[in-house]
């Protein structure tokens, strides 16, 4: 019972040593971080100080130049005015000073007479025939429209074949046994896509490039198609029998 009432004091005796050390730590802590804080102000002070005066003497230097200029007289100098000539043009600052003049040269070389150009083209070049296979390519391309070809599309590989063998005469089946003869399955978008390359090679029809937009030549020859080409500066190309001839010059040539 002694020993416990012992080891009872002991322990008291060791709180109460650490509560007064804690307390004198909170102490001294705080007197410094209020010396801290306080040594903080002063300086803030210091420089709010430094500042005031600065601007003090800022706003006499100030008053002290506009009162200078108060005092002294303001002199107005009267500009005469230069005639300007209504009908004068400046020259004006061009990245490519010879491009107007090379332009000019362009337009004068490039400024013939389209019609008389297709009709010497068609005269000289338009000896070929369009053959069997591309004008058996035409016929099968008409009879069956977009909306046709996709509903088409959406059958089975054998229902596929067997439409197209309905609907195809003897000559025109010539085209399709070809085609499978040399494509493994069968599809009918990829069959109508060869049929326009097949047509395309033999094509009779003349398509006229221009530059122009509203350029209209259609009444010279019932196969021509005009076609507007925003690349085309100035003149026209003519595609003939899968074959370009151009008498144009496009605008990536005058850029360089």
């Amino acid at each position: 019972m002694d020993i416990f009432l012992a080891v009872i004091i002991v322990i008291l005796l060791m709180n109460s040593f650490l509560f007064l050390v804690f307390k004198r730590i909170a102490v001294n802590v705080g007197k410094h971080a209020q010396n801290y804080v306080v040594r903080q102000l002063s300086a803030y002070d210091d420089l709010i100080k430094k500042k005031a005066q600065k601007l003090h003497e800022l706003n006499e230097a100030i008053n002290n130049e506009q009162a200078q200029m108060a005092k002294e007289p303001v002199q107005v100098k009267e500009s005469v005015p230069k005639p300007i000539n209504p009908f004068a043009f400046l020259p004006g600052n061009y990245l490519d000073t010879s491009f107007l003049g090379n332009y000019r040269k362009v337009r004068e070389f490039f400024h013939f007479d389209h019609r008389l150009c297709i009709k010497n083209v068609l005269e000289l070049y338009d000896t070929e025939q369009e053959d069997i296979k591309s004008l058996l390519s035409r016929q099968i391309l008409v009879r069956f429209s977009l909306e046709n070809r996709f509903g088409i599309a959406t059958m089975e590989e054998q229902d596929q074949l067997a439409v197209f063998k309905e609907m195809l005469n003897n000559e025109e089946q010539s085209l399709l046994e070809e085609y499978c003869a040399s494509h493994p399955s069968f599809d009918c978008i990829s069959f109508f896509d060869w049929l326009e390359v097949v047509s395309f090679r033999s094509n009779p029809e003349v398509v006229i490039r221009t530059g122009e937009s509203k350029e209209n030549l259609t009444w010279l020859n019932d196969r021509i198609r005009m076609e507007y080409d925003s690349s085309i500066c100035e003149g026209i190309q003519v595609v003939l029998w899968n074959k370009l001839y151009d008498f144009s010059i496009q605008k990536r040539e005058l850029c360089g």
